[in-house]
């Protein structure tokens, strides 16, 4: 237990009695406090006992955030607000002071799902075009398929100065009479973690949106539009994919799939559940924190909406494990056999509704040296510093596949539990995926090392 006084300075005689806050920011266990937002903090303390800074694993990671006050002794506090650590610091979470004591859970929502209906009546569609981009990464889809088969669309751009767009022919997509359109959304590079630092979360904003047009042409002439109007469009938040980070990875729910089964179809019912959406303006949603070598994110003064420039990223390989070990009991890791830039394809049979299969991905594994002694074999974080690179999957039984939509990792090495035996090799698979879509040169040498050293940086 570590304890800070508060300066008189700061809390004296004269001001007792009036309204006071403290504040405390825990940035991957660096904890600072400040008392009625002063600049000056009264303390700090390191949590992590394996270091500081974004050279080393972050633990403890906590999700819930516990809180208590010491019996007998009263806290004339009216409550506690548990916010977003880089700006805009919007709340997560609300206690009242008479529920201080225990845990409060800050998360609330699954990724954002969103949908919308229309109508071609009888006409006859020839052509139609959508245009389509979001904050953060989205899929789209239109009457129940997927439109494209490309990862992490808009892409990765300075945001605040050029974001793209795509614009894809789905006239196969619309039929006559009632259709149905929506979009799954997640982080990408726009909010959340995408770098090992945690002065990095929520880089350009903290949450994610959608803008798309859809022009319909019909024989006769007419034209169709359907945009992203709150008016017109629905907004759900408890969907099967709970969470999705490219540096924490993926946490997906297949239980929750029952309840929108359908989801982008026009025959499907929306029930009391999916709101109304609403529009998420710049203003107290991005940040404002800059400085040194991180610049301000907040100027749009210069912003362009721009079509699509250069290819998308898409699946370009499939690889299949190479061996497995056990390396504890119920601790599964397999090898791919090179290392890969992708997410994993694992094929379950027989697993019970609610299941908790964890995916944990390495580029190496602990080689048997003393320094190391009873971790051989396991895989190691260590190079990966704070991000988590873990995706949870929560079965619904029978048949499925783990198959991430809304992260990646780099990897060799997939630790597996949750499960009781090892699955067989041919059903643990990755998926490399790439912005290249072709090579135009190769590489070859006599030594058989070089080549493999050669085809791991392909």
């Amino acid at each position: 237990m570590r304890t800070f006084a508060v300066p008189k300075n700061l809390l004296n005689g004269a001001n007792l009695h009036e309204g006071h806050t403290l504040s405390l920011t825990s940035e991957l266990g660096f904890t600072r406090f400040f008392f009625d937002g002063k600049a000056d903090k009264i303390g700090e303390v390191n949590l992590n006992p394996l270091g500081q800074g974004g050279d080393f694993i972050a633990f403890p990671v906590v999700g819930d955030v516990g809180f208590c006050r010491e019996a007998g002794k009263p806290l004339a506090a009216e409550r506690l607000e548990i916010r977003n650590f880089r700006t805009p610091c919007n709340v997560l979470r609300t206690v009242e002071a008479d529920g201080w004591t225990g845990i409060a859970d800050p998360g609330r929502n699954s990724m954002p799902m969103l949908r919308t209906t229309f109508s071609t009546g009888e006409n006859k569609v020839v052509k139609a075009r959508l245009y389509v981009t979001a904050r953060g990464i989205y899929d789209f889809y239109i009457n129940g398929k997927r439109i494209g088969d490309a990862y992490f669309n808009p892409g990765a751009t300075q945001y605040n100065r050029t974001h793209l767009y795509q614009t894809f022919d789905v006239t196969s997509f619309i039929k006559e009479g009632d259709n149905a359109a929506g979009a799954v959304l997640s982080e990408g590079w726009w909010s959340g973690g995408c770098t090992f630092t945690g002065n990095n979360w929520n880089y350009f904003s903290d949450r994610q949106s959608l803008l798309a047009r859809l022009v319909i042409t019909y024989r006769d002439g007419r034209k169709q539009t359907v945009v992203t109007n709150p008016d017109t469009w629905k907004y759900f938040n408890d969907g099967p994919t709970v969470y999705g980070s490219f540096f924490q990875g993926e946490v997906y729910d297949a239980r929750k799939e029952a309840f929108v089964s359908g989801w982008s179809t026009a025959s499907y019912d929306e029930g009391k559940d999916w709101k109304p959406a609403q529009v998420v303006p710049l203003e107290g949603t991005v940040s404002t924190t800059g400085g040194g070598n991180s610049p301000r994110v907040d100027d749009y003064s210069r912003y362009r909406l721009t079509g699509q420039f250069g290819p998308s990223v898409y699946a370009v390989k499939e690889l299949t494990a190479q061996s497995v070990k056990e390396v504890r009991p119920g601790v599964f890791v397999y090898d791919m056999g090179q290392n890969m830039a992708g997410v994993p394809r694992i094929a379950l049979k027989g697993c019970m509704p609610g299941q908790r299969i964890c995916l944990r991905f390495a580029e190496v594994k602990y080689p048997d040296l003393p320094r190391y002694a009873g971790h051989a074999g396991m895989i190691m974080l260590e190079n990966i510093r704070a991000a988590m690179a873990q995706d949870v999957y929560i079965a619904r039984g029978g048949e499925e596949t783990i198959a991430p939509r809304f992260t990646f990792h780099g990897y060799r090495f997939v630790e597996i539990t949750g499960i009781d035996r090892p699955l067989p090799l041919e059903s643990v698979k990755g998926t490399a995926l790439s912005s290249v879509n072709g090579l135009l040169s190769r590489y070859e040498t006599s030594n058989p090392k070089v080549n493999r050293l050669w085809e791991n940086i392909v």
